[in-house]
């Protein structure tokens, strides 16, 4: 299991329970009603409503849901956690910024049905079990980029008829209408943050050498999510940092 996917224990305070896993500040909060801000650290517990901004461009921050799953944030995000009276039991209502929902898969312990959702822009994304993000670019809900990792996500739209399947590898361009590759800079951005996150959990014992190893290692995974080997390698990594 990964570094920032392994299991942590939510607080069940809060209407939702989610609870932050790792954070590369600054990062703040504002509790749903309250319009006094709060700085968000490791074990913050958030409640339906309540909202997470980045205040830099190198700002992220990791959350888990009840069911499991995570909702890894980046890139100047400002986002309500289980917004617009969501749907899934791990929902994300983007405005700006990334996010990158991960789901774990099935075990004789975890619900079938969990899932995770996003909605930015004018788009929203839902799966089971898979690994997929949203990113909304600041000042215009029509430049949105749905991609999926791992796996498959269903996208929809007011102005589709009906969801349709995005799968492994490929991304939802809003502007063109079309899905292609995932491009090489989402991959690039996407495990920054991960390996950033990685980062901030070890603190001072983190070198630059093993910043440069989990950048590697979370990109190749990233890239190649069937790649037995690539995630052996990034296992073995947080087994030695730990």
């Amino acid at each position: 299991a990964a570094f920032l996917i392994a299991s942590l224990s939510a607080s069940g305070a809060g209407a939702a329970g989610v609870t932050v896993r790792a954070v590369v500040p600054p990062v703040i909060a504002m509790h749903d009603g309250d319009p006094t801000p709060i700085e968000v650290k490791a074990g913050t517990i958030f409640a339906d409503g309540d909202e997470l901004l980045g205040g830099s461009a190198t700002a992220s921050v990791q959350i888990e849901c009840p069911n499991g799953a995570t909702q890894t944030l980046s890139e100047e995000f400002h986002a309500v956690i289980n917004g617009r009276s969501a749907s899934s039991r791990c929902a994300i209502d983007l405005k700006s910024g990334t996010a990158v929902a991960t789901v774990l898969a099935a075990t004789p312990n975890t619900n079938t049905d969990d899932d995770a959702s996003i909605r930015g822009g004018l788009y929203a994304m839902t799966s089971h079990h898979t690994q997929f993000g949203l990113t909304v670019t600041p000042g215009t809900k029509a430049n949105t980029d749905a991609f999926v990792i791992d796996g498959e996500a269903l996208v929809s739209a007011p102005e589709t008829p009906a969801p349709f399947s995005v799968k492994e590898g490929q991304a939802f361009h809003s502007l063109t209408a079309e899905v292609a590759h995932i491009p090489e800079q989402t991959f690039q951005r996407v495990a920054t943050a991960y390996a950033q996150l990685d980062v901030a959990q070890l603190g001072p014992a983190a070198t630059p050498q093993i910043a440069a190893t989990l950048q590697s290692q979370w990109l190749a995974t990233l890239k190649q999510p069937g790649n037995a080997a690539a995630r052996k390698a990034l296992a073995e990594t947080h087994s030695q940092l730990k």
